[in-house]
C-alpha cells in the first residue's frame, strides 16, 4: 500500500534530508533508472548508462544505482517491497525526532544515497546506514518503537511523477530466477499502481569472465533473462547488444580477447573494467541500446 497524501506531505517538506529525492518527484518528463553498482557506474570512471543516456534522450536520467544489492533489496529501496526493522533501546530525542538504533533484514543502502524516507504504522521513517550500522529516525512518533519489529514501507518519492521507469536488477542473485522475476514484477506492479501510464523496461543480467557458453553462470543467467522477458515491460537484451554491438558503437577493433568473448557468448573483455562490471566504453554501449529500443518503444 503506497503512503498517504498527508505523510508524503511531511516527507517532501522535509528537503533538506532527502533534496535529491525531492527534486526528482516533481520532474514529469524524467527517467528513474534503477539497479546496482552497474546502475551505478563501477569501473566506469565517471562514466555511467544513466548519464549517458540522459545525453542522449536530453531528458532527466535519475541514478538509483546501489552496489551490491540484490533484487529484493532494489525492490524494497524502490518502494515494491516492505522491509522488516527491529528496533532496540528507547530512542534518543533529538527535537521533533526520535533516534533508535535498527537492524534491517536485509542488506540495504551500504553504497551511494544512505537515506530512505517512508512510513512504519503512521509514522514518518527515515532509515540511514551509518557505515557499520543502522539508525532509525522517527518524526512526532506517538507509537511504542522499543525493542520490537515492524515493517518498513518506502516512499519512493522519486516515483511519484517519473514517465519512465528503468529496472537492471538480478545480476547478484547468482542465477535465482525466481526470487529476481518474483522482485521485477512487483516493481512494475508497483510503478503502475502509481502511475498507469508509467513506460516500464527491463534489462538483461549481462555475464563476464568465466561465465560463458557450457557453464553454469551462464545456464543461470540465461534462466534470469528468460525469466524477465516475459514479465509486463519492455524486455531490452542489453547483454545481446552489447556483444553484437558494444564495440561498434564504440568504434573499436576487435582483439583476439575479443573474438573468443564473442564466441563464448560473452560481453568482450574491452567493454568491461573487470570480469563483470563495464568500462566507460561498456556504459556508453548500454545507453546507446536502451536509447534505442526507447525510441522504438515510444
Amino acid at each position: 500500500m503506497r503512503l498517504r497524501t498527508s505523510f508524503l506531505v511531511v516527507i517532501l517538506s522535509l528537503a533538506s534530508i532527502t533534496p535529491t529525492a525531492v527534486a526528482v518527484s516533481k520532474v514529469t518528463n524524467s527517467i528513474v533508472w534503477w539497479g546496482d553498482s552497474l546502475t551505478a557506474g563501477a569501473g566506469g570512471g565517471g562514466v555511467t548508462a544513466p548519464s549517458e543516456l540522459q545525453k542522449i534522450l536530453k531528458i532527466p536520467v535519475v541514478n538509483k544505482g546501489v552496489g551490491g544489492e540484490g533484487s529484493s533489496a532494489i525492490a524494497a529501496r524502490s518502494g515494491a517491497r516492505e522491509i522488516s526493522l527491529r528496533f532496540f533501546g528507547p530512542g534518543k530525542k533529538e527535537g521533533d525526532w526520535t533516534k533508535f538504533q535498527v537492524v534491517p533484514d536485509m542488506g540495504i543502502l551500504r553504497q551511494g544515497l544512505n537515506v530512505l524516507a517512508g512510513e512504519i504504522q503512521g509514522c514518518v521513517i527515515f532509515l540511514k546506514f551509518e557505515g557499520a550500522s543502522y539508525s532509525a529516525k522517527a518524526f512526532k512518533c506517538q507509537k511504542n518503537l522499543k525493542n520490537q519489529t515492524f515493517k518498513f514501507k518506502v516512499a519512493g518519492i522519486e516515483n511519484l511523477n517519473s514517465k519512465y521507469k528503468i529496472i537492471w536488477s538480478g545480476r547478484n542473485n547468482g542465477g535465482d530466477s525466481v526470487t529476481v522475476s518474483s522482485d521485477v514484477a512487483a516493481m512494475i506492479s508497483f510503478f503502475k499502481g502509481i502511475n498507469p501510464k508509467v513506460k516500464l523496461y527491463v534489462l538483461s543480467v549481462i555475464n563476464g569472465a568465466g561465465e560463458g557458453r557450457g557453464t553454469g553462470a551462464y545456464a543461470g543467467i540465461n534462466g534470469v533473462n528468460q525469466a524477465l522477458s516475459t514479465l509486463d515491460a519492455n524486455y531490452i537484451d542489453v547483454r545481446r547488444c552489447l556483444i553484437d554491438e558494444g564495440l561498434d558503437v564504440n568504434n573499436l577493433s576487435t582483439s583476439e580477447q575479443d573474438i573468443l568473448d564473442i564466441e563464448n557468448d560473452l560481453v568482450p573483455e574491452r567493454l568491461r573494467s573487470d570480469g563483470i562490471h563495464l568500462n566507460s566504453y561498456g556504459y556508453r554501449a548500454v545507453a546507446y541500446c536502451v536509447s534505442q529500443a526507447m525510441k522504438l518503444t515510444s
